[in-house]
């Protein structure tokens, strides 16, 4: 048998990535299903325990299509469903995800929003994926899922869209816990959004967990790596 050299940034090592993480939850149990389609999306929402859609994912505020988003929905041997996650390109070109916010923000939650957010939102901009509507029906959060999903959803962002960035807007526990990292976001910053007059409802700021192209190109490299893929053919195949 011949050699294999592989690039460490090549789409193969970014597929097998995706594709290890997606045997490590199946062989949980559960049904992964990729879909464009975010009217179903809204239903399917529905059935979650408490949790409606976010307007960030709602067909009401933003446009989707098969070309600028997808959304992950698990389920179990009985069809029950377990888990959400959803992603969305936005084409910032040279705005930034800071000037961004200060728009859509006040949109859909109120309040009126100042000048001094995170500084790291201030410098991402170009192609930017949005990460949204994690959920996991409370029975199903021991069993590793809450890295599981988030990193698979990294990684098949990193395959569609080639983005400059990926970033998630989460509650300050988890930054504090650090729990995005450990799904694969590189950097994490948080009071997020500068408020002038905090939103109705909204008790507390966000953070903000993002990583950038190369970070996403590490990732995918680190899971392929560790794969079983590569552990088999390790004598076989070289990644410079």
């Amino acid at each position: 048998m011949g050699e294999i050299t592989l690039d460490r940034h090549s789409d193969l090592v970014v597929s097998a990535s995706i594709i290890y993480t997606a045997k490590e939850i199946s062989d949980l149990g559960y049904k992964i299903v990729q879909s464009s389609d975010f009217s179903k999306f809204k239903q399917i929402c529905q059935m979650r325990d408490g949790r409606m859609l976010t307007e960030q994912c709602d067909e009401m505020h933003f446009d989707f299509t098969s070309g600028n988003s997808f959304s992950l929905i698990l389920f179990d041997e009985h069809d029950q469903l377990v888990a959400t996650i959803a992603a969305r390109k936005d084409c910032l070109g040279r705005t930034s995800l800071a000037q961004l916010l200060e728009k859509q923000y006040p949109r859909i939650l109120g309040g009126v929003t100042g000048s001094h957010h995170a500084p790291r939102a201030h410098e991402i901009s170009g192609d930017v994926v949005y990460q949204g509507d994690f959920w996991i029906a409370k029975r199903h959060k021991v069993r590793g899922l809450g890295h599981l999903l988030p990193r698979l959803s990294l990684l098949v962002s990193l395959s569609r869209f080639k983005p400059d960035f990926c970033y998630a807007v989460v509650a300050p526990r988890m930054a504090e816990a650090w729990l995005p990292t450990k799904s694969g976001y590189a950097c994490c910053q948080t009071n997020l959004i500068d408020w002038s007059v905090v939103p109705e409802g909204t008790n507390e700021n966000f953070a903000l967990v993002y990583s950038n192209h190369s970070d996403l190109q590490h990732l995918a490299y680190h899971v392929y790596a560790q794969s079983e893929l590569a552990m088999a053919t390790l004598q076989k195949m070289k990644v410079a």
